[in-house]
């Protein structure tokens, strides 16, 4: 249904499974979804055959059943179900198909139902708010089992270069791995969005990836996460206006999403208004409190609103399983208050950083000695990310002034095809 342009909101399923064990009427929910019809199924499975329920409700201001129906086909043809169950239910809310979309939904493909259940299975340990290593590990042994009975699964293909993405350190994988899904089927809107966060992250080439996002969001108008990933990509050309109506899109989408509220917050950064930021970033953390992305984005919006006290209490939580580092913070604190602190936790994660075997990340040192007031520090550490080509440093967009100002800083901004003038 997300692939019909008709329907001007379809929620993800991030925020309705949210709903699944709690004991909400329909009309609840729709409320609080700010919806106005939901569609109900049912599920079996006998052998090779699948029959699905699905009803058609009108939730407010009472529940009322629009339209019934079973549908009932071999394994392998659930994807051709699901096509049958989008046109009808669109029928049935008077939503006019476009000819790609019904060409779209007339034409899927037949799956192999062993491969397509290992594909379903890795997604669903991939797509948990905040995976662990563990189950980025078995997410991808379920996409390869899915490979090795059906090698022409695009989705699992791209599943594959998703777990590369989320996992990082192995680009060429990644790029494979898209590269074979959409030679196998260049309609999924999901492998056009994986290439856009893949131009954008690894090669940081912005038309390319703005091509990949708007491609995606042609094929499916309701994806949310192309829609906060593209809207990021255009904060970081310096088009925030642009950028934060897609992500203000993305929440209507995904209200229960915490990556949704997590690029909320950062487009607000862009826009100085700390305060939204800071709750954006609170309420992604309230979803999903293992966030360490929020966790993070929050100390920065608390260092730039100039609450410092806050943002050392974030950064206490955020390492809290260093404590060396903890140490060095708080007798930096006591010595020199807090760019004395942010100075210490610096040296010492650069001291970290050319250990073996340390996993420090020079991005986060270039941003505290940044936040030390050690400028040309910092920009010594983000020309290193520079040269071994970090997949953060696209964020150095954000920067403002002095260090903005700094020529050096700008030659950098250049190098990567960045808007050099200060935002507004």
């Amino acid at each position: 249904m997300g692939q019909i342009s008709g329907f001007r909101r379809v929620i993800s399923r991030t925020s309705v499974m949210k709903y699944k064990e709690r004991d909400k009427t329909l009309s609840e929910i729709a409320r609080e979804l700010n919806v106005d019809v939901i569609v109900e199924g049912s599920v079996q499975q006998a052998g090779d055959r699948v029959r699905i329920q699905v009803r058609l409700i009108d939730a407010l201001p009472e529940e009322q059943n629009l339209w019934g129906q079973a549908y009932e086909r071999a394994m392998s043809d659930v994807r051709v179900m699901y096509g049958e169950m989008a046109r009808t239910i669109a029928d049935k809310a008077k939503i006019n198909l476009t000819a790609d979309e019904l060409t779209r939904l007339t034409s899927a493909s037949q799956v192999n139902p062993e491969s397509y259940d290992a594909y379903l299975k890795g997604r669903s340990y991939l797509e948990r708010r905040e995976p662990t290593p563990e189950g980025r590990k078995l997410a991808l042994q379920y996409f390869e089992l899915a490979l090795e009975i059906d090698p022409n699964n695009a989705l699992a293909h791209v599943g594959i270069a998703d777990v590369w993405g989320v996992r990082r350190g192995q680009p060429a994988l990644m790029k494979a791995a898209i590269d074979k899904a959409l030679e196998i089927d260049n309609t999924l809107a999901e492998a056009h969005e994986t290439l856009a966060s893949y131009r954008k992250w690894i090669e940081w080439d912005w038309e390319g990836a703005e091509k990949e996002f708007q491609e995606a969001l042609r094929l499916n108008p309701n994806l949310t996460y192309a829609h906060y990933g593209y809207g990021y990509l255009l904060c970081i050309l310096g088009r925030i206006d642009e950028g934060l109506l897609l992500i203000e899109r993305a929440l209507e989408l995904d209200p229960l999403n915490p990556y949704s509220y997590h690029f909320y917050g950062l487009a607000l950064n862009y826009h100085n208004r700390y305060d939204d930021a800071i709750a954006a970033f609170r309420t992604a953390l309230e979803i999903e409190p293992n966030l360490g992305a929020s966790l993070g984005a929050l100390a920065l919006a608390l260092w730039e609103k100039g609450m410092y006290d806050e943002h050392l209490a974030v950064i206490r939580e955020l390492y809290a399983d260093d404590a060396e580092l903890i140490k060095l913070i708080e007798d930096g604190y006591a010595k020199a208050d807090y760019k004395g602190a942010a100075r210490a936790c610096a040296d010492l994660m650069a001291e970290q950083y050319r250990k073996p075997g340390k996993n420090v990340n020079a991005f986060e040192i270039a941003n505290i000695y940044h936040a030390a007031g050690e400028y040309d520090l910092a920009i010594d550490w983000y020309e290193k990310c520079y040269e071994n080509h970090a997949i953060s440093l696209p964020l150095i967009s954000e920067i403002r002034d002095p260090l903005r100002s700094y020529p050096r800083f700008q030659g950098l901004l250049r190098k990567m095809n960045l808007p050099v003038d200060e935002k507004e």
